[in-house]
């Protein structure tokens, strides 16, 4: 399974946390889960809206890989890919993007 960690509430000021709740992730941690960072937006913006501060979050409760889709395939990629491909889409303006959160 693969469960959606979501930043859109943030870049709306509804919250001040992602979706889902620090307690659940704490479950999905222990079951192994496999998470998805989207900030669900439809602004350019706001693509990478909490992303920093949302993979530091992830990282404190115990996910310790970063990873995308990339041709079919996870591939790990660093903080400066992530940077590099967030510019990129920002430059593009498309309006979604994924990164994916596994512990292995």
């Amino acid at each position: 399974c693969l469960f959606e960690v979501n930043t859109g509430a943030i870049s709306r000021n509804c919250r001040t946390t992602p979706y889902p709740n620090e307690k659940l992730l704490y479950v999905l941690k222990q079951e192994n889960a496999r998470l998805i960072l989207s900030s669900d937006t439809h602004n350019v913006d706001t693509i990478d809206c909490h992303f920093s501060e949302t993979r530091k979050f992830l990282k404190d409760i115990g996910f310790q890989y970063v990873y995308t889709i990339f041709n079919n395939e996870f591939v790990n990629i660093s903080q400066d890919t992530v940077n590099k491909i967030v510019r990129q889409i920002k430059i593009a303006t498309i309006q979604f993007v994924c990164f994916v959160f596994i512990n292995l």
